[in-house]
């Protein structure tokens, strides 16, 4: 828990940098809730855990069994008691967890801090894993994820240190920052194919010695792979962006690089100094390579044929509020934002794609504006700072709260 406490204290100082008059407005991130208030005492050992859904703990077994039908309710430990865990007063006591069909979600940390949880079962038809939901389960050894899965946010098993394997199913499309960070026994993973982005500190410290990255990943986020036990890494072609310390493995010796125009950001961590880098002639890979004095090893030309068939897959859309294309709306994006509009009214050229001003323009008025930066700052602060799991619709469906004029100051 005290890990969690660093990182919100640190997101809202990142706030507080861009917006320094944003505590004279943050009334919302103490006093809203999305979500049911629930009481529970230790002695209780069953309640509400969802509109639809029950739970019960066994107290012989130590199993604490999740009933019912669509979502569990989404928790908020960090913000007590608005939304207490009504499993808290024994969670340090449950050993096994069944989830039982019917169940869609499981809620953002709904099992945060069950640290004697060695067995968990997931049945098909739960189709995301919350925010933090296992967080700081140390004793959970294995994992079976259905085929149903589709997400697994932010954090959901950070710090699950006996967690030896995972396999993530081909149906799930997004796996959030830090999901797996500081499983420190985790050695196997397999990535599923439909994965686009693989966000930063995914797989932080992890002891993974070997990595496969599906072929429809756009971006690899900053130190997503650092501190893991990778010898060799090959970077497919469809990547358009490496971020700085993504791969930074002590063991790296080999990363090849199938993209002869992927941005690889300056850094010169990115990759670990030893690692021999094998890219095209004439490649950012190349110019990475000779402007850090890394060695470098060219690849063959692709073979050509006579005859050439094309088929084009449009790349997928940005996110909305996702300006920089990294795959997480942040600070960074609203900063950019409003750089875009102040260049504007300046009257210097747009340099965002049309991508990129699509993700910008989150009100889709077909306008960069001051607003847009603050729904970007007002959608990133109650996902990340107040972590409530709203929709773009939630933001932008109701009045905006009275962000500080600072943004406004700056034009002037």
């Amino acid at each position: 828990m005290r890990h969690l406490l660093k990182r919100i204290l640190s997101i809202t100082s990142a706030a507080a940098l861009l917006f320094c008059s944003f505590h004279q407005n943050t009334t919302f991130l103490k006093n809203a809730s999305f979500f049911p208030v629930l009481t529970a005492s230790a002695a209780d050992k069953s309640g509400v855990c969802g509109d639809n859904a029950r739970w019960s703990y066994d107290e012989a077994t130590n199993t604490l069994t999740i009933t019912g039908k669509g979502p569990m309710y989404d928790f908020e430990p960090i913000f007590e008691p608005i939304v207490p865990i009504p499993w808290g007063g024994f969670s340090k006591d449950i050993k096994k967890i069944v989830i039982g069909s019917g169940i869609t979600t499981i809620g953002k940390a709904a099992f945060e801090d069950c640290g004697s949880v060695t067995e968990v079962y997931i049945p098909d038809g739960v189709t995301s894993i919350g925010w933090n939901s296992f967080t700081f389960c140390y004793a959970l050894t294995s994992v079976r994820l259905p085929q149903s899965l589709t997400s697994i946010d932010n954090n959901a098993f950070t710090y699950c240190r006996h967690l030896t394997e995972i396999v993530i199913p081909d149906s799930v499309s997004n796996i959030g920052p830090n999901a797996f960070e500081e499983c420190t026994s985790l050695r196997s993973v397999k990535l599923p194919a439909s994965l686009a982005y693989i966000f930063a500190t995914c797989f932080r410290n992890c002891p993974l010695t070997q990595i496969s990255i599906p072929s429809k990943v756009r971006v690899i986020g900053e130190k997503a792979f650092e501190g893991c036990l990778l010898t060799a890494v090959t970077v497919p072609a469809s990547v358009e962006k490496i971020y700085q310390t993504a791969i930074p493995c002590s063991t790296l010796r080999d990363v090849t690089i199938l993209n002869p125009s992927c941005e690889i950001v300056n850094d010169e961590r990115t990759f670990y100094s030893a690692a021999t880098i094998h890219g095209y002639a004439g490649s950012t890979a190349e110019a990475y390579a000779k402007k850090y004095s890394r060695r470098f090893v060219a690849l063959p030309p692709p073979a050509t044929t006579t005859t050439t068939t094309t088929t084009t897959t449009p790349a997928p859309a940005l996110q909305r509020g996702d300006v920089s294309g990294d795959g997480a709306v942040s600070v960074e994006d609203a900063q950019l934002t409003l750089k875009t509009y102040v260049e504007r009214l300046a009257g210097f050229h747009m340099k965002l794609n049309a991508d990129q001003i699509k993700a910008a323009d989150v009100d889709g008025n077909g306008e960069i504006s001051v607003e847009d930066a603050q729904w970007i700052l007002k959608y990133y602060t109650e996902r990340n700072v107040a972590l409530k799991n709203i929709t773009w619709d939630d933001i932008l469906g109701r009045k905006v709260l009275a962000f500080p004029r600072l943004l406004n100051k700056l034009l002037l």
